[in-house]
Parts: structure tokens; sequence; C-alpha cells
């Protein structure tokens, strides 16, 4: 009788976690992000980088 095969895990994620916010740095969504990032990285153990790539259209979709 064979036995059974063991598979291992790879720890994961094994490199840093980028979150992109669509609004610029400073709002509510840029402040919810960098505080749920925070938590993340605590929980997992990986870095977790936070970028504000703020989009022409989607400032004017919100302005209207």
């Amino acid at each position: 009788m064979a036995a059974p095969e063991t598979a291992w895990a790879e720890a994961w994620p094994t490199r840093a976690i980028k979150i992109v916010v669509s609004t610029p740095a400073g709002g509510i969504t840029d402040a919810f992000a960098r505080a749920y990032g925070d938590y993340i990285s605590q929980k997992l153990g990986q870095p977790v980088i936070v970028e504000n790539k703020p989009e022409p259209a989607v400032r004017w979709r919100h302005s209207r």
C-alpha cells in the first residue's frame, strides 16, 4: 500500500500587496484603504502599499 502524498502549501502572499484607490490622497476612501492595508499587513505579515490613481473619468462621473 502506498503512503499518501503530503502537499506543502507555500506561504502566501510572497510579495507586497498593492491596493489601488481611484480617488485622490487624503479623502475618506484613502483613509479607509490605508487602515485596511495596515490590518491586512498585520494579519498576513506582508507589506501593503496603497496607491492613489485618480482617473479623470471617475472624477467627472462623481462631479455631476
